[in-house]
């Protein structure tokens, strides 16, 4: 996702019909259509050890942009949210955002850092930039395969992050198979799903939230909490 579609992709996660900010409700719902919990194993076990290392890779949205710096990117709010949830675990949140790039150039991303030290859980971003480019649904779907069986053979876990949702005139070509194809595969490969797009598509009306990247950080450190609190459950 280029800068300039990061921020359409803003404009749509906080902006709804009415032209005012919206989503602070959606950061909170839970049950949407799409998404899918599956138990962080990895995590758990981390946890349990003391430390917890999380790579986020995605597009310009995860790496941040002119407008909100790295250090006000949903990587970094989501490293401060588990740390004050996780008191007594070292947390490290690597952020591995490209701007523009597709899943095939951001699977060269994560080999490089499961290359240096696999992390707990991949949280992958992903779609945005192959929906603009729209080079082929079965050539990303399958791109998209290769990058969670790549992290599921490290051993880490991994979630997915599908598209972003909103009217003309920011809506992508061919978004809706490309999205299908993300809810796909997802549950092809047994993977989390958070579902920003069944969010927006829900709320896209004028309730205040604070910032997107924040909103996605509730949205990742929630799953993450709750895939914990299953574990101690079913032990």
């Amino acid at each position: 996702m280029t800068r300039r579609y990061t921020a359409a992709f803003v404009t749509l996660l906080c902006i709804g019909l009415s032209g005012e900010p919206c989503l602070a409700e959606a950061c909170q719902s839970v049950n949407v259509p799409n998404d899918r919990r599956v138990a962080l194993y990895r995590v758990s076990r981390h946890v349990q050890t003391g430390q917890l290392r999380v790579l986020a890779v995605g597009t310009a949205f995860t790496l941040g942009d002119a407008e909100w710096r790295a250090e006000q990117s949903y990587p970094a709010f989501l490293e401060d949210k588990l740390r004050r949830r996780l008191p007594q675990v070292d947390i490290q949140v690597l952020n591995g955002g490209r701007d523009g790039a597709t899943v095939r150039e951001i699977l060269s991303v994560i080999q490089e850092y499961i290359g240096a030290k696999t992390p707990s859980v991949v949280v992958w971003q992903v779609g945005p930039a192959d929906a603009i480019q729209d080079s082929g649904v079965e050539i990303f779907q399958e791109a998209l395969r290769r990058g969670i069986g790549a992290v599921q053979a490290a051993g880490a876990d991994i979630v997915l992050i599908d598209l972003p949702y909103g009217p003309e005139p920011y809506r992508y070509k061919a978004l809706r198979e490309y999205q299908n194809a993300i809810v796909a595969t997802a549950r092809e490969m047994n993977v989390g799903l958070i579902s920003v797009y069944s969010r927006m598509a829900r709320h896209f009306s004028g309730i205040k939230v604070r910032t997107p990247h924040e909103c996605t950080a509730d949205l990742v450190a929630n799953y993450v909490m709750q895939s914990l609190r299953y574990e101690q459950r079913n032990r």
